[in-house]
């Protein structure tokens, strides 16, 4: 009994599903563990949420499997050299696991100058990405504890947070205050023969009115 020959778009198909098996788009993520590594930089572990889809050329379906955990996987928090935050993380919080296009191999514990030749030609791989800490579905009204609009910045939750006073605030309310106590002061003393000097007082140095609660 001579067997069929499988057709040529058979074949191109399988051959494309086996190259894809090694290449990775960003997918949801969820926190393991979070740490940090020798230069106290935050580290975490992640596994993908979405179970990867496999096609199974026996059975003409698609197995599902689980990603492994990427182990101390670098988190990729918004900053520059001329601002710098941190975002705390804990088990469960969810995020977006980025792989890249290139091997991170030899660059992510490196000060990066000009271009770099990656030390493995593997691309897109699981392996080599970046964790962004993220949140999903939030309401539009949700309270935060870091709330940033415009010039407006709030600390704590926003339906309690109080503005508190910095430079121009408190630099308006000493100005009127030296003024009241001098005015009070000469009043006092202008039927006595006594000599004073008006109280003075410096500015205040600080920043634009922050909100915390």
């Amino acid at each position: 009994m001579q067997s069929e020959s499988p057709e040529l778009s058979s074949v191109i198909e399988a051959v494309v599903r086996r190259m894809l098996r090694d290449y990775h788009a960003p997918m949801l993520a969820e926190v393991v563990s979070v740490q940090s590594d020798d230069q106290q930089r935050m580290r975490a572990d992640i596994r993908p949420i979405t179970q990867r889809l496999q096609y199974n050329e026996d059975t003409n379906e698609y197995d599902a499997y689980d990603y492994p955990v990427r182990r101390n996987a670098p988190v990729l928090i918004p900053s520059s050299a001329a601002s710098n935050q941190t975002v705390k993380l804990a088990p469960g919080d969810l995020g977006l696991w980025v792989p890249l296009m290139h091997s991170l191999d030899g660059m992510v514990d490196t000060n990066i100058v000009g271009t770099v030749k990656p030390q493995d030609p593997r691309q897109q791989a699981f392996m080599d990405g970046f964790f962004l800490p993220t949140v999903f579905n939030q309401s539009v009204a949700g309270d935060a504890d870091r709330y940033i609009e415009g010039g407006d910045v709030k600390l704590g939750t926003a339906a309690s947070a109080e503005a508190l006073a910095f430079r121009a605030s408190v630099n308006s309310e000493l100005n009127t205050f030296v003024i009241n106590l001098n005015n009070a002061l000469l009043a006092a003393f202008a039927t006595v023969p006594y000599s004073w000097t008006p109280v003075t007082i410096g500015a205040v140095q600080g920043t634009s009115d922050v909100k915390a609660s």
